[in-house]
């Protein structure tokens, strides 16, 4: 947890007396932290805010931590983005609101996937086949991050993959299961 503060951030928060031995400067650094977890919990947050100690300071007087190593999300092509989210907009007045999300097998949108990019490449004009390309891609990858977490936390996925199938291993998601040529 201490990683997360740097020296300066955590001098500021305590009342800090250089007159301590380090072991006091350690406890109350140590109660400062875990009064901010008691409250971080009761209001049903786990958040903090990183610190990477670094600093840029603005001409009004305003300091914020570097943008260092952290995604830049403002490079995405937001006319692109506009195509693929009206193609989520159609989905949601055909199906449902995230419906693409209830468990639909990766081997599924890669097929979709694979022709929709056929079609476009083909000069097809009936549907935005590029956009279509790109929603069964995300669904992919969607099912890839979600089968990841899911991992870390050791539960497997409630998509109706079951345990033991290739839902737990390879490129990860969720997976329809193998026929393993037991039973019927």
């Amino acid at each position: 947890m201490l990683e997360n503060f740097s020296e300066h951030k955590i001098n500021e928060s305590v009342a800090y007396d250089p007159t301590l031995s380090p072991k006091s400067d350690t406890l109350i650094v140590s109660n400062y932290i875990q009064s901010i977890q008691k409250v971080t919990k009761s209001i049903h947050m786990s958040f903090i805010i990183k610190d990477s100690g670094k600093r840029t300071k603005y001409k009004g007087g305003a300091v914020r931590d570097l943008e260092d190593d952290k995604i830049m999300w403002d490079l995405l092509p937001l006319e692109a983005l506009k195509r693929v989210a009206i193609h989520y907009t159609n989905g949601a007045i055909k199906y449902e609101r995230n419906n693409w999300k209830k468990g639909v097998p990766i081997e599924r949108f890669e097929r979709s996937a694979l022709r929709h990019l056929i079609q476009y490449l083909l000069g097809e004009k009936d549907e935005d086949h590029l956009s279509a390309t790109i929603f069964n891609v995300l669904g992919i990858i969607y099912n890839e991050e979600i089968n990841n977490k899911n991992m870390k936390k050791g539960t497997p996925k409630k998509d109706g993959s079951g345990k033991g199938t290739r839902a737990n291993k390879g490129r990860g998601g969720c997976r329809t299961p193998q026929k393993t040529g037991k039973g019927k």
